[in-house]
């Protein structure tokens, strides 16, 4: 199966005050965010992680990269920037996107909101939606935007069969 999360932030003590996460330590929010994607991934799902992965020096980041299921696939955020691809392959990343990507002819995943999809048209079967992160705990008044941020989706990945459950929702 294939799922999708974004902004865990492994490693970023500031976060936990920024939005409000209910963890006591970055120990504990890491290990509570592994521990919820290993719940529902295998090691044969494909995991697409939109951005801010963690804060912490190379090592750190591996030692996180190998503890979650699946095959990985990493599109670079705002603070993954700082970082190269190569960066990212060596920490155990299998892919590695600075970009955007389209899934199933209809989800547009980026770390950032997109403002090139026409927010003011109506939700029909062919449109495309945004599945996003970066606004943490602010969702946005779209129907073509979906927020997948830990503070909105309960620290797991989404899979790609309940966004499209969620799209088809939207439009019936």
């Amino acid at each position: 199966m294939e799922y999708i999360a974004t902004d865990p932030h492994f490693g970023h003590k500031n976060i936990l005050t920024l939005e409000n996460r209910p963890f006591k330590s970055i120990q504990e929010m890491d290990k509570y965010i592994i521990n919820s994607y290993n719940s529902v991934l295998s090691k044969f799902d494909t995991l697409y992680i939109l951005g801010d992965f963690s804060f912490g020096n190379k090592e750190y980041t591996k030692n996180i990269v190998q503890q979650i299921n699946g095959y990985k696939v990493l599109v670079m955020g705002n603070h993954c920037r700082r970082r190269s691809k190569k960066w990212f392959h060596d920490v155990g990343f299998d892919s590695v996107i600075d970009g955007g990507l389209f899934l199933r002819d209809k989800f547009l995943c980026t770390h950032e909101p997109t403002n090139k999809i026409d927010t003011s048209e109506k939700l029909t079967p062919d449109s495309i939606v945004n599945i996003h992160g970066h606004t943490h705990s602010v969702e946005l008044d779209s129907d073509v935007h979906i927020n997948i941020c830990p503070e909105v989706s309960g620290y797991k990945p989404i899979s790609l069969d309940k966004l499209e459950e969620i799209f088809n929702i939207k439009w019936d």
